[in-house]
C-alpha cells in the first residue's frame, strides 16, 4: 500500500508538470527563434530546418571520421610504399 502511493502521486503530477516544461520550453524556442536574423520558410518548421542541418552536419562528420580511421590503418601497418 505505502510502495504504491508514491508511483500514483508521481502519475497524477507528472501530466501536469510536463504540461509546464512544455510551454516554457515552447515560450523560450519562441522567444530566440525571433531574434534569430534569419528568415525562415513558411512550409519548414524552424526545428526541422534545424534537425535536417544536424543530420547533414552528422553525415560529414561520419564520413571525415571514416576517412581519418583508415589513414590511421594506412599509417599503422605501413602499407603505402
Amino acid at each position: 500500500m505505502v510502495n504504491s502511493v508514491g508511483g500514483f502521486l508521481f502519475d497524477s503530477i507528472k501530466p501536469m508538470i510536463l504540461q509546464e516544461v512544455e510551454g516554457k520550453v515552447r515560450g523560450e524556442l519562441n522567444r530566440q527563434a525571433r531574434s534569430v536574423p534569419q528568415q525562415f520558410p513558411n512550409s519548414i518548421n524552424p526545428v526541422d530546418m534545424f534537425l535536417a542541418s544536424a543530420r547533414f552536419v552528422f553525415r560529414n562528420f561520419q564520413i571525415v571520421l571514416l576517412f581519418y580511421i583508415i589513414w590511421r590503418y594506412i599509417v599503422q601497418y605501413d602499407l603505402i610504399d
